[in-house]
């Protein structure tokens, strides 16, 4: 059974959905903030398989909840819900930190199935090492800190920039094509993302790393080459 953890501060909300979840199959906790969910999390974290927050929770910032959550484990199935959706905060949860941006009037058949679609997403990452290394390139990926050093020299990455090192780096020899790579890193809606953004994200990666090693392929896409 699939363990939940969500987290509203407005409580009747979260219990309502406590049981529309438990209804549905689901074991779910709550708790009704940031700083609650934040410690029971601690306590149990390898048993929780997706956190749902809210956006806004009096002072608390989901999304920087969310940021915190996934530095503590980076592989955990995130879902943000707001009443009140922009534009902007959709794009910074999406891009930083969050698996999917709701808006919680969503209908609750519909909610449901992104959950259960989220929950069966593959990881990006296929192995659960918690260092991922390239000798040839002197790479250490530190998968639950987020953090790359190149030479011992610490080097900031964007969200989608790390996942992508990480996928090549525990797949090395692996050749994906952009649409694999889509599928696997841009969860959402993928099929209206330009495949070239792949190529701009993979040109990023190169210049800020300085590598050689993540190749393209010719007709196909890239793979890293050690």
């Amino acid at each position: 059974m699939k363990h939940i953890l969500f987290v509203d501060d407005n409580q009747s909300y979260a219990i309502q959905m406590q049981e529309i979840l438990s209804e549905a199959g689901y074991d779910v906790d709550i708790a009704f903030d940031s700083i609650s969910a934040i410690e029971q999390f601690s306590k149990n974290s390898e048993s929780y398989d997706l956190i749902i927050s809210d956006r806004v929770m009096g002072n608390d910032d989901g999304i920087r909840f969310l940021s915190i959550i996934k530095n503590m484990d980076a592989t955990l199935k995130t879902i943000l819900l707001t009443a009140e959706p922009t534009p902007d905060s959709e794009l910074e949860a999406l891009n930083q930190y969050v698996d999917y941006y709701l808006t919680k009037d969503i209908n609750r058949d519909v909610l449901l199935k992104y959950i259960e679609r989220v929950l069966e997403q593959p990881l990006a990452i296929q192995n659960d090492e918690r260092m991922l290394t390239s000798e040839i390139e002197q790479i250490q990926v530190f998968l639950k800190e987020r953090k790359v050093l190149v030479g011992g020299v610490e080097i900031e990455l964007r969200r989608k920039e790390f996942d992508l090192l990480a996928l090549f780096l525990a797949n090395k020899g692996v050749a994906f094509s952009r649409e694999e790579i889509l599928e696997r890193l841009w969860d959402r809606n993928h099929e209206s993302t330009d495949e070239r953004v792949i190529d701009v994200h993979i040109n990023t990666l190169r210049r800020k790393l300085q590598i050689s090693s993540l190749i393209s392929v010719r007709g196909f896409g890239y793979k890293w080459d050690e």
